[in-house]
């Protein structure tokens, strides 16, 4: 089920479509973004979009592939989720960066729909 929903993310991505990817997380979602260069974090879907909708766009079409993941069920509405992914993206110079992604998803089920209300994404590339 949450397999399905993370799939779901994954195809947006891929689209560039910002405005599904936000159809996934909850209004007051926190993400953590990690990364050598350190880490940065957003609050809700505004503030989120702020910061990334021009990083997706700006980018080519992603390749994304799904390693591992596992998934905890902690309540009836209440899930976490890790995962293990490989991502390229070809920037818009034709420079190419690959990147080992682990991504920690908590979920809460909400009007009949899994979504995520946190997330940290880490990842190995500058």
């Amino acid at each position: 089920m949450l397999e399905g929903r993370l799939k779901g993310i994954m195809g947006a991505y891929r689209a560039k479509d910002w405005d599904i990817i936000l159809t996934f997380l909850h209004p007051q979602v926190y993400v953590l973004m990690r990364s050598p260069k350190g880490e940065q974090g957003t609050l809700g879907h505004k503030q989120l979009s702020d910061a990334y909708r021009a990083q997706i766009d700006s980018a080519s079409t992603p390749s994304l592939r799904l390693l591992e993941n596992k998934v905890e069920l902690i309540k009836a509405d209440r899930a976490k989720m890790w995962a293990r992914m490989e991502a390229t993206v070809r920037r818009d110079d034709s420079h190419t960066v690959n990147l080992a992604v682990i991504l920690e998803l908590d979920w809460l089920r909400e009007n009949n729909a899994w979504l995520i209300t946190d997330a940290i994404i880490q990842h190995d590339a500058p």
